[in-house]
């Protein structure tokens, strides 16, 4: 989510777009700076919803941390797709390494037998 183009500390879910000469300029704020900036059409919301400046900072805090929950659990999920990705990559290596050794077993015997007959 893209976060508050003033504050840069919430998300942005009010997006606005302004005009400044001949460049036209989209951003996105919260809604406590958008309360703040007195863009009316929230204000009238929270009014209608009954959501007070301590409401807000509370709806604030609670969507923050259910962000930063969401991000901690695709964090935890990307490394354990790190983790499985490094133990496939191990097995396969492993694998690999037992039938290198498996292949200089094989040169060592076929070595071994023409040891032996010519010491007789």
């Amino acid at each position: 989510m893209e976060l508050c183009s003033r504050c840069h500390k919430r998300f942005a879910v009010v997006y606005v777009t302004r005009i400044e000469g001949d460049r036209t300029i989209n951003e996105g704020i919260c809604l406590t700076c958008a309360k703040e900036l007195g863009i009316k059409q929230v204000d009238d919301i929270l009014k209608k919803m009954g959501i007070d400046d301590e409401s807000l900072e509370n709806l604030d805090n609670e969507v923050m941390d259910l962000m930063q929950q969401e991000e901690s659990a695709e964090d935890a999920a990307e490394k354990e797709n790190e983790e499985a990705d490094f133990i496939a990559e191990f097995k396969t290596q492993i694998a690999d390494l037992c039938k290198t050794v498996q292949a200089l077993e094989a040169r060592i015997d076929a070595i071994k037998p023409a040891d032996a007959a010519e010491d007789k």
